[in-house]
């Protein structure tokens, strides 16, 4: 797979290159967005490690600018900055994964193959359905009893897990690390948060409710 590394730290972004390289990546590196923005509109990559504080523009407009061109390749965010709020508005809008620095090379390419896991599972079986809630991956269009849906981008992934393991106890946990990919605080309510969304979304004028709150342990998708 071919890797992108969009890192103003030339000795991180070569170490990070030449660790990938070793193991069978195909990494090329970019230190600053400009160059990588334009690297991208030449090639595809299946995923791009991007640095929040580059020299020229901030990682985080440089993420909005990839999905705005219809990229749709794994982005995974790193950073020296820890504060909650900005990983939510990373996650929310454009990235698939969070990783503050210092960090091990053996957690970023956990990450990296744990994306590819899920692009596979994603491309594996295009269209989910559960009663009359539709889910379309590649046209990302969700409906439900034949009416449109909108949903955000972080919406659409706990939604799209959800549907891809229905009948199942699934704890607050589980999907932190499985739709959001980061090791937010355990008292942290992110995950409520988002079910509610959902909730308000997909459930909250159907008689067939399909989130369903398990108490002390989650959630659990499906009829019931």
């Amino acid at each position: 797979m071919k890797i992108l590394i969009i890192e103003d730290e030339v000795k991180l972004a070569d170490s990070i290159a030449a660790n990938l390289k070793q193991i069978g990546y195909l990494p090329s590196v970019c230190y600053d967005g400009e160059s990588g923005l334009a690297l991208l509109k030449k090639e595809e990559f299946g995923c791009i490690i991007l640095d929040l504080m580059l020299p020229d523009i901030f990682g985080a407009e440089v993420c909005k600018k990839i999905r705005e061109n219809g990229i749709i390749s794994t982005i995974i965010v790193l950073t020296a900055q820890n504060e909650l709020d900005l990983k939510v508005e990373c996650l929310e809008t454009c990235s698939d994964d969070y990783l503050c620095k210092p960090f091990e090379m053996a957690e970023l390419v956990a990450r990296i193959r744990r994306s590819q896991r899920r692009r596979s599972q994603s491309q594996s079986k295009l269209i989910l359905k559960i009663d009359d809630l539709e889910l379309d991956i590649r046209q990302r269009k969700i409906t439900r009893a034949g009416k449109k849906i909108q949903l955000s981008i972080k919406e659409f992934e706990l939604l799209e897990f959800l549907m891809r393991n229905p009948n199942n106890d699934i704890s607050r946990q589980i999907l932190l690390r499985e739709v959001w990919g980061v090791d937010f605080d355990p008292h942290s309510n992110i995950v409520d948060v988002y079910v509610n969304y959902l909730r308000n979304k997909i459930d909250l004028h159907n008689t067939h409710p399909l989130i369903h709150t398990i108490r002390g342990v989650g959630y659990y998708f499906g009829l019931r």
